[in-house]
């Protein structure tokens, strides 16, 4: 995703990687992870970065700079949202994590005794008021209320590993690794 036909791709290695259109160069600022899980742009050149070490802001800025969420400094994350409030949620190694406050921040874990939203989170897509959460034990729903459903295949088997979720218009696409 990027301005005026410029991309920005998180990678393994090589942090976030920005290709620039215009000119076919390559743009790499240095972060405090090696390996970038996902980016998430908030625009006006801002986008949260999660990756093996945290997550935080990266400003696109000349010099770009980044600012890591406290909270997370210690954690592998996968993927990270704006609540819109203040916050974030979090897929991480150890689960679904919720960010409040500011000064300092507060996380907290969501569902650890949840059969799906327990285990290593991967993917977050907001949908209307729902959380939706990729795991590497299926696919959840966090409603608004805090209470939570499954979201099984049609043949009502646990759809696994999710990965990945993109939404389409009111269709959400369901990236899983070996179910389809």
């Amino acid at each position: 995703h990027g301005r005026h036909g410029n991309a920005w791709v998180a990678t393994d290695s090589s942090w976030v990687v920005g290709v620039e259109a215009v000119r076919d160069a390559i743009t790499c600022p240095a972060l405090p992870m090696t390996s970038v899980f996902s980016i998430r742009p908030l625009g006006d050149g801002e986008m949260l970065v999660a990756g093996d070490a945290g997550g935080g802001h990266l400003r696109l800025s000349s010099p770009a700079t980044y600012q890591a969420i406290p909270a997370l400094d210690q954690e592998r994350v996968w993927d990270l949202l704006d609540d819109g409030e203040g916050g974030y949620w979090a897929a991480t190694d150890a689960g679904l994590t919720r960010i409040t406050g500011g000064a300092p921040f507060v996380s907290q874990r969501i569902g650890a005794d949840h059969p799906v939203l327990g285990g290593p989170g991967r993917a977050l897509l907001r949908r209307g008021n729902d959380l939706w959460v990729g795991t590497l034990n299926g696919l959840a729903v966090v409603q608004p209320d805090g209470a939570v459903r499954s979201i099984e295949a049609i043949d009502g088997s646990s759809l696994g590993y999710v990965y990945t979720l993109v939404r389409d218009g009111d269709t959400v696409w369901i990236g899983t690794l070996g179910n389809g």
